[in-house]
């Protein structure tokens, strides 16, 4: 997985690219770790280049969306990242665009 930090005027974005699987976890951590220490602002997760997530991954967002007091949308799902978020009904537990 690679990611990529940056800021849009409602908030921050992070961006995903690759898999985000188990084995991502470590370094997925690090992220929540670093994010969790910025102010408490809308933080939007691209997730349009992300090309396969698990239910680890699910979690991960999970944990974030936990560690941003709520404050975390998912945007731009694609092909299998989209088909697992619609089935797992991901929206439920936080918004997702697209």
């Amino acid at each position: 997985m690679e990611y990529e930090i940056g800021d849009a005027a409602s908030g921050g974005v992070l961006t995903l690219c690759g898999r985000l699987t188990f084995q991502e976890n470590e370094g997925f951590r690090r992220i929540v770790d670093g994010l969790a220490r910025q102010p408490k602002t809308l933080l939007t997760v691209d997730v349009s280049q992300l090309d396969f997530i698990d239910s680890a991954g699910l979690g991960m967002l999970l944990l974030l969306n936990e560690a941003a007091g709520g404050h975390v949308t998912v945007s731009g799902p694609q092909g299998q990242v989209k088909r697992l978020l619609t089935a797992s009904r991901f929206n439920t537990l936080m918004p997702v665009i697209g």
